[in-house]
């Protein structure tokens, strides 16, 4: 792999880790803006890297920035992993049976692995005994699943700018 190759590869986990730092550097400067709490950018990073064969994007990895989400977010320790692994696997998997040929068969496939990370963690903080509200959890549920169209389509034309763009030099 040459390095502009690992530049690539590098920029998607830079990403999601802006993504879980964002919401602490923003609160730096005042700017509470309170998105959390209508999409997740973070799970539609993780599932559109994955799902595109990004090598930084493992397991480990999701375990360790799960582990670094919870210690910023004050959730319990391991929360965040479990969500980020599941969301792994389920993209691991879907691009394993070639569902990336209908976007609406990766759409629908984000939407379980959705779902079944918003159970975990809402599980989870019920028996923690955590404070947690559902409406929340489910405004996040539906704008992250109603946002990842838009995602999709701007990181695919970022990316395709970018590939070009280290092509022609």
């Amino acid at each position: 792999m040459n390095k502009r190759e690992s530049y690539h590869e590098l920029l998607g986990i830079t990403l999601v880790l802006l993504s879980i730092l964002s919401g602490t550097i923003l609160a730096q400067f005042s700017l509470n803006l309170n998105l959390y709490k209508f999409f997740n950018i973070t799970y539609l990073l993780i599932y559109f890297f994955t799902f595109n064969n990004y090598k930084y994007f493992s397991f480990t990895s999701m375990f360790i920035i799960g582990l670094i989400s919870d210690s910023i977010s004050g959730i319990p320790f391991g929360t965040s992993s479990l969500a980020y692994m599941v969301i792994y696997k389920m993209a691991v998997f879907q691009e394993t049976i070639k569902l990336r040929t209908v976007f609406l068969s990766e759409w629908v496939a984000l939407g379980s692995a959705l779902f079944i990370a918003y159970s975990i963690v809402l599980i989870t903080l019920y028996l923690s005994g955590a404070s947690f509200d559902v409406l929340i959890h489910t405004y996040n549920f539906i704008g992250s699943f109603v946002l990842y169209p838009f995602i999709w389509f701007i990181l695919k034309f970022l990316l395709s700018k970018y590939s070009e763009r280290t092509i022609d030099d």
